[in-house]
């Protein structure tokens, strides 16, 4: 073991993200950190709302989703705080593709909603079709007419 590191919580798997050189976690329920991963260093520090929430490394930004439905972009490198946008509802998943945030798709109760990675606002839907079945997205993509 190269090092340890006490997060005075048990949280989940999502709540820590992994990318070339980087380690981001929630500890001390209330904090996201990002650490050296060489050395467990703490490179900076971040209030969240709590710990149990799910954390994405996209380019340069990390993004924490909280329980409490607060969504927060941090700049990866130094740890400013970008933008936060309340008013997400608990328990979603997060994933980035391109300059778009997607967030939903827990167990099928929640619709799949994007925001813009820039600034957090809420962008419209674009006639995207989301189909579930039971707790997996069969297809968000095209719309419902077309597929008919």
């Amino acid at each position: 073991m190269l090092w340890s590191r006490p997060l005075h919580l048990r949280s989940g798997s999502q709540a820590m993200a992994v990318a070339s050189g980087c380690l981001v976690v929630a500890e001390r329920h209330s904090r996201l950190v990002r650490l050296d991963p060489r050395s467990g260093a703490q490179l900076w520090a971040q209030r969240v709302e709590d710990c149990w929430g799910t954390a994405v490394i996209a380019g340069e930004r990390c993004l924490y989703l909280s329980q409490a439905g607060v969504l927060h972009c941090f700049d990866l490198d130094n740890g400013q705080r970008l933008w936060s946008t309340p008013g997400m509802s608990l328990r979603y998943y997060v994933s980035v593709s391109g300059s778009v945030v997607w967030l939903g798709g827990w167990r099928g109760y929640h619709p799949l909603m994007r925001v813009a990675l820039a600034d957090g606002t809420c962008l419209p839907s674009g006639g995207a079709c989301v189909c579930w079945s039971r707790s997996t997205c069969l297809a968000a993509v095209g719309s419902l007419e077309a597929r008919r």
